[in-house]
């Protein structure tokens, strides 16, 4: 082994960062942290030490079997092990990298060891592939802290590696957002765009340029970073312009399509003809690009046949698992966003100019030829999983139309044997303003569109709950089991969202259901659990006191209010007797109805329950006698003194009458029933 070469099975890392250092941490973006974790596990730690034996036996002669065995071994292990070996070989040869003055890249090779040359052809390997440069800039960053690269002169390093402008500057786009060098970063990108745009039409270099690292370097010159760099905006599209002329006789492969369209409408033949070169194909997690993005940027017709979403899925791999659930999420979530022309960003493929025979416009998400075909290809996608991938930062939808392609995917994937998961948008989502938006469309949609009875769902009411209940009852109960309010898991879920920043907006969505659907409303509301919120407190009190003094559906709420919260029922009732205590002839008649004057007559309110049962009596709906007995026999003095209190507050509004005229505070007592209460009263 050179002499020079450092001893790579005793290595160590440098030290830990103190805290109290003046070095300054490098900055990191989302895509690339400043180190990668690293693996404890046993296989990482042998793998890693098989990268350092392999560094320290590198010689002359076995040099390309040994990169060839290291190669092997990241990949087998990932990026995890590559990361390690740049920067082993960073910290290993810094002195070199520092002291190499400017010898060209020729003689820095010869000249230095061959863990440096090592190096270089790394480096060469990351410029030349957007997924690795973002590994380079991990080991990058994580010894930035180290003396010797704190005044690292990337310029420099970059021109002794040499690379090609395509590579120095993908290199540096990737960087750009990874580390702390961000001016002289800018600065390379800057001094090399000419020299960029010349080699993009340079055929020998075209040949050897990636549709991945195109990708790369033409979002960059399309998004806002490059209008922080000093270049005239009018000349961010010249390397799309020079790109362009690789592909003057052939298609432009699916993944820069949307990057060379040069914003010509993108039609269904000009789909069928894109294919990829050299067998590459798009990967969902390594790519920036996707499905669903790729889908926008062409527009409607590239699912409009089925031989078009072939031809779609097809650039994302053949494999069967190369197209994710969440991949299937997104796209099934931008068609629910953009269902119509309106809301489409991307391109209309439609030519205004074109006969009506000649060019049909697309208006809309061919979403069941898209299902169709993709479980043609991909028969074992998990289907609930999919929508449970819907709560994902951009989803959103904004009508009825969204709701009614979500609906129409799942049918056209399972084909009626399985129901919707509608339990999916249940809950409390990452994606707040996403879940919200399903559940407004959910209370408005018709039931043409989406209908209760068809999901798995807790009702509010059914049928059943009716069954011995009068003509007028069961008239009412079909059109209200129908809503799409008549599921308790939507009411739950609406109301415990008013605990977030969509306050208002969960209000006027139940403020306008209580004028729709009422019933429905007060039912569920009814049935979840405590504790209560504010809103949800108010607007049962509003609700139940509508039905209580006086609604055309008052007896199929109170009926089923009896049932699942008779508690509820029967506070609604003490709170509208203290309101005015006239309502007990109100209160008489709904217990009549729904035979429940027993239960009512047992609440430990007397003043509510002596008043309620006077007029029972005098309606000859009670035995008073017998009533009273029993209650002075139960309860003892405290219902005595009550009975007093009652007779005494009754009296009192009969002496006041003849000044007042007929205005009561209360039902007026008959002589027979205070009768009744004198002759209980005195006897005991």
């Amino acid at each position: 082994m050179n002499s020079e070469e450092p001893n790579f099975t005793s290595f160590s890392p440098p030290p830990p960062v103190n805290n109290n250092s003046s070095a300054t941490t490098a900055k990191t973006s989302p895509t690339t942290p400043h180190q990668r974790p690293s693996s404890h596990t046993g296989l990482s730690t042998i793998v890693k030490a098989q990268i350092s034996f392999l560094l320290s036996t590198l010689t002359a002669d076995n040099y390309a079997q040994k990169v060839a065995e290291i190669d092997s071994l990241i990949e087998q292990h990932g990026h995890d092990i590559y990361f390690h070996l740049l920067r082993r070989l960073l910290i290993a040869n810094q002195s070199k990298i520092f002291n190499t003055g400017n010898r060209s890249n020729s003689e820095v090779i010869i000249y230095s060891s061959l863990d440096y040359r090592l190096l270089i052809d790394k480096v060469k390997q990351s410029a030349s592939n957007p997924t690795l440069s973002a590994v380079f800039c991990d080991a990058l960053n994580s010894i930035d802290n180290i003396d010797s690269f704190r005044n690292f002169d990337l310029n420099r390093f970059l021109d002794q590696v040499g690379l090609n402008p395509v590579e120095k500057v993908s290199l540096s786009i990737s960087l750009l957002s990874a580390t702390k060098k961000e001016i002289e970063e800018k600065e390379i990108i800057t001094n090399n765009f000419d020299p960029l745009v010349e080699a993009l039409q340079d055929p020998s270099i075209q040949r050897n340029t990636s549709h991945q690292l195109l990708h790369h370097l033409l979002v960059f010159f399309k998004s806002y970073q490059a209008e922080s760099l000093s270049i005239a905006t009018q000349q961010l599209d010249a390397p799309a312009e020079a790109a362009r002329s690789k592909f003057a006789s052939k298609p432009v492969p699916l993944v820069l399509l949307p990057l060379l369209n040069n914003n010509k409408a993108i039609t269904a033949s000009d789909f069928s003809q894109v294919k990829m070169e050299d067998n590459t194909t798009i990967t969902t997690t390594n790519s920036n690009v996707s499905l669903a993005k790729v889908m926008l940027d062409m527009g409607y017709s590239c699912c409009e046949s089925p031989t078009a979403v072939r031809n779609l899925l097809g650039q994302f791999g053949d494999s069967g698992n190369a197209i994710q659930e969440k991949d299937v999420a997104q796209v099934l979530g931008m068609m629910a966003g953009t269902p119509t022309e309106s809301q489409n960003a991307g391109n209309m493929p439609w030519n205004p100019n074109a006969e009506a025979s000649e060019t049909q416009r697309k208006e809309s998400w061919d979403v069941e030829t898209f299902v169709d075909t993709l479980i043609e290809l991909q028969p074992n996608l998990n289907w609930v999983k999919i929508y449970q991938e819907l709560d994902y930062p951009e989803f959103f939808i904004s009508d009825i139309k969204g709701l009614d392609i979500l609906l129409k995917a799942f049918k056209a994937a399972v084909k009626e044997q399985q129901h919707f998961p509608l339990n999916v948008f249940w809950g409390r989502w990452a994606n707040i303003t996403g879940q919200f938006s399903v559940l407004r469309c959910i209370s408005n949609a018709p039931v043409e569109i989406f209908n209760i009875n068809e999901m798995r769902t807790r009702r509010v009411l059914t049928m059943e709950d009716f069954v011995t209940s009068g003509a007028n009852v069961k008239s009412l109960a079909p059109m209200l089991t129908s809503q799409s309010w008549n599921s308790l898991d939507f009411i739950e879920t609406l109301i415990k969202l008013a605990d977030s920043e969509f306050f208002e907006k969960v209000r006027d969505l139940f403020d306008k259901a209580s004028k729709q659907t009422p019933e429905l409303v007060v039912l569920g509301l009814a049935q979840v659990p405590k504790p209560w919120s504010s809103i949800h407190q108010e607007l049962i009190n509003k609700l139940l006191s509508m039905f209580l003094i006086s609604h055309s559906s008052s007896t199929l709420v109170l009926t089923r209010l009896w049932q699942v919260n008779p508690n509820l029922f029967i506070e609604g009732c003490l709170d509208l007797y203290k309101k005015d205590a006239m309502h007990i002839s109100r209160i008489l008649d709904i217990a009549q109805d729904l035979k429940i004057l027993p239960q009512l007559l047992q609440v430990q309110q007397f003043v509510f329950t002596i008043d309620l049962a006077a007029l029972a009596s005098r309606r000859e709906y009670l035995n008073l006698e017998k009533w009273l007995q029993d209650n002075i026999a139960e309860y003892g003095d405290p219902f005595i003194h009550d009975c007093l209190d009652f007779l005494h507050s009754k009296m009192g509004m009969e002496t006041t009458r003849d000044t007042n005229g007929n205005n009561f505070s209360s039902v007026r007592l008959s002589m027979e029933v205070a009768a009744i209460f004198l002759k209980i009263l005195l006897n005991r």
